[in-house]
């Protein structure tokens, strides 16, 4: 049984889903599991994912017959995932790759049930200076 499981919920994610995926699959903990849950995406994120999973067997693809939205789809990753420990990495967004070890080893020492850390952002060029704060 994986202690980690990553839980990548998406919808027309293609654009990023590739990137989120290969940061899962490099994290330097490596019993993990990595659950990708599509929410009715209408692009190619399903066939990419599933393009990682062929050659990953951590990796499971899932999606759901309807769109459930963010906080159900959220809640279906959770309930998919078999880990000891949860961790989301959501389709746009990418982790460090000592990002998990740490993580779970922090909340192991502080004998912690909820670990959460700080984050750094990054923008696309495109997106408007506005949005940015």
């Amino acid at each position: 049984m994986p202690q980690v499981s990553i839980c990548i919920p998406t919808y027309n994610g293609a654009r990023f889903i590739a990137q989120a995926i290969e940061c899962a699959q490099a994290q330097t903990f490596s019993n993990l599991e990595i659950i990708v849950v599509d929410d009715g995406s209408n692009d190619q994120t399903v066939e990419i994912a599933k393009g990682y999973a062929s050659s990953d067997p951590r990796i499971r693809v899932y999606r759901n017959a309807q769109n459930l939205g963010l906080p159900r789809n959220w809640d279906r990753c959770r309930d998919l995932a078999s880990g000891e420990w949860v961790m989301f990495l959501f389709q746009d967004d990418l982790f460090r790759p000592d990002c998990v070890e740490r993580m779970r080893q922090t909340a192991i020492e502080q004998n912690a049930l909820l670990a959460c850390c700080r984050r750094n952002f990054t923008f696309s060029p495109e997106v408007p200076e506005e949005t940015r704060s």
